[in-house]
């Protein structure tokens, strides 16, 4: 969500419908995201959107991107690879990891996420590592160098840088 509120489209958080209809694409389905306190002190823009004000402090916020973020979100963003994040506190930097190892994490949390949803969930996913290259981005504490990060890497990965 970041991200998105320093410049980049914005389609979802946890949920997404990932489609394989011509290219890998990802699909909005709630406009919304989950932000941790410590994030949320730094983007006070979010604040007065913020759907669950009485959550617990440990608990995240839930952020909803309606018409006042019209311009940042998109309702559909097509996949040029999967990028896997890492709060390390540190310079941020992005890397080629093993797609095996982070289909890995992503699988069990997505199972855990989402009773019920077994092997053809999976099985979309596997696709989806399959044909996309696999990243690790190490995030900083400026949420904007993350940001640029991100933005410089789409630019490449569409070509045009």
């Amino acid at each position: 969500m970041s991200a998105a509120l320093h410049g980049l489209r914005y389609a979802g958080d946890d949920y997404v419908v990932l489609s394989h209809q011509s290219e890998p694409s990802a699909l909005s389905i709630y406009c919304s995201g989950k932000v941790n306190g410590d994030v949320l002190a730094g983007l006070p823009v979010l604040q007065p959107h913020i759907v669950n004000p009485d959550r617990q402090a440990t608990d995240k916020a839930l952020v909803f991107l309606g018409e006042p973020f019209r311009s940042v979100w998109t309702e559909s963003v097509q996949l040029k690879a999967i990028i896997a994040t890492k709060i390390t506190g540190g310079k941020v930097s992005l890397r080629q990891s093993p797609a095996t190892l982070i289909f890995a994490e992503i699988a069990s949390s997505t199972i855990f996420q989402m009773p019920g949803s077994g092997s053809r969930t999976l099985a979309a996913l596997k696709k989806l590592f399959q044909e996309l290259p696999v990243y690790t981005l190490e995030l900083d504490v400026d949420l904007a160098v993350n940001a640029g990060m991100i933005h410089d890497f789409c630019l490449h990965a569409r070509g045009e840088k």
